[in-house]
């Protein structure tokens, strides 16, 4: 039987800047101006370059704002 890796289970439940920008239809640059107007909440920073948001997190932030996910039809 093998074992989960929980690395790999907790990063599956991140969401990186480009998945976000994915989800809401806008560019990763949009992204970093939501952040900086606080329509985004701050991400999780692993290190200067790499960030993330758990995935409860921004589907609290789509709950509880106007933003929403963008749906490709």
């Amino acid at each position: 039987m093998q074992r989960a890796n929980p690395a790999t289970e907790n990063q599956a439940t991140m969401i990186s800047p480009d998945s976000l920008a994915r989800m809401l239809g806008v560019s990763i640059r949009t992204v970093y101006r939501y952040i900086e107007a606080g329509i985004l909440p701050p991400p999780m920073r692993f290190s200067e370059k790499v960030m993330r948001w758990p995935r409860e997190t921004i589907e609290e932030a789509f709950r509880h704002r106007i933003m929403k996910p963008h749906r490709a039809d």
